[in-house]
């Protein structure tokens, strides 16, 4: 084999060589990269409409499992939390220590409207006032055009969020999108 020239791999297998690192190298990053997401976050998917018209049945979710490991959850935060034994998916709408109602489908919080800024599906959802004790949170769908005895609505602990929505794939919209913001 002379300068300038490239082999073909006939020549001792080279080329299926360098194949092997690679795909050796993809597996490696993709083992990393999965266990990095399974140690920070998780996957779940959307069952039910009490999120619409801002996530669809169906949808997959990548929940940040370390986001409030230090900080706690903002009023219009999406997150994952158990309640009742079960993973729900929902919004903050109360923080610890306010007085928080739903009125005609509308948070307020402290006397005042809570204005969000993003859309809700308004309707009758009626719930009483009621101060949230310390390390409470306030959790609501964004669907609120059913009635308050078939919806689920919490007040849960820190503890008891499994972390905050972070993505969303739908593949129902074809959408992919980061929900970062506190106001999504």
């Amino acid at each position: 084999m002379g300068r300038g020239k490239t082999s073909t791999g006939s020549e001792g297998g080279t080329a299926g060589a360098g194949r092997f690192r690679w795909l050796l190298l993809a597996g490696v990053v993709l083992l990393a990269a999965g266990l990095w997401v399974s140690r920070v976050g998780c996957l779940t998917v959307v069952s039910g409409a009490s999120m619409e018209p801002t996530l669809a049945s169906g949808d997959l979710l990548w929940v940040d499992r370390r986001a409030y490991a230090e900080g706690s959850p903002a009023r219009g935060d999406l997150v994952v939390a158990v309640h009742r034994g079960e993973w729900i998916v929902k919004r903050v709408v109360g923080l610890p220590g306010e007085t928080v109602e739903v009125r005609g489908g509308r948070v307020w919080v402290d006397g005042r409207e809570a204005l969000m800024g993003h859309s809700i599906l308004a309707g009758p959802l009626q719930i009483g006032s009621g101060r949230l004790f310390r390390g409470r949170f306030a959790l609501l769908g964004d669907n609120r055009s059913e009635s308050s005895e078939t919806l689920v609505h919490a007040v849960v602990s820190k503890e008891a969020l499994v972390g905050r929505v972070r993505w969303r794939l739908s593949p129902r919209h074809l959408v992919f999108g980061w929900l970062g913001g506190g106001s999504v």
